[in-house]
């Protein structure tokens, strides 16, 4: 894979067109081998906007590599040029708060990587994500800047890719 400096994703209620701010999204990036990585939660601000970047994928395989060393094998170039981005489950918004809460699987190398907040931070982010107002949904982007993909558009400052990811009330 060869990803973009950046992806935002711009997330939309499909009802109303307006931007959905406070939702947790998780990117899953599929390696040749062994286990997906999931990079966030990442979180979209007042313009329902979230963005994701070459730096923090790199850094989220690292530190998975580094926490796990028999679990998660290569780069970011051996990984599909497929990725999905997903509306985060509100039993994961929960699970991930505890596991914070309670020293769990978030230890303090997560909140080293470029796209985590402070850890105070994240955890009421987590705690004010709306994520269980939506239906789950997910989109699938071909993320390789030498593709030319139907969903995504290349901006004219750098190599930064859109996508919007429309949400539906439950």
């Amino acid at each position: 894979m060869i990803f973009p400096d950046s992806l935002t994703i711009v997330v939309t209620d499909k009802a109303t067109g307006e931007p959905v701010p406070e939702i947790a999204l998780l990117m899953t990036l599929r390696p040749e081998r062994k286990n997906n990585h999931h990079v966030g939660p990442v979180f979209t601000d007042e313009h329902g906007s979230a963005t994701f970047t070459r730096e923090d994928c790199i850094a989220e395989i690292k530190a998975n590599q580094n926490l796990f060393i028999m679990d998660y094998s290569g780069d970011l170039s051996t990984c599909s040029s497929t990725a999905i981005v997903r509306l985060l489950p509100p039993k994961n918004v929960a699970f991930i708060l505890d596991q914070v809460l309670n020293a769990g699987i978030y230890r303090d190398i997560y909140f080293k990587l470029p796209y985590m907040p402070a850890k105070d931070e994240f955890i009421s982010r987590l705690g004010r994500a709306k994520n269980a107002l939506y239906k789950p949904t997910e989109i699938e982007l071909h993320v390789d800047k030498d593709m030319k993909p139907i969903k995504l558009l290349r901006n004219e400052i750098g190599d930064a890719r859109f996508a919007t990811l429309l949400l539906e009330k439950l």
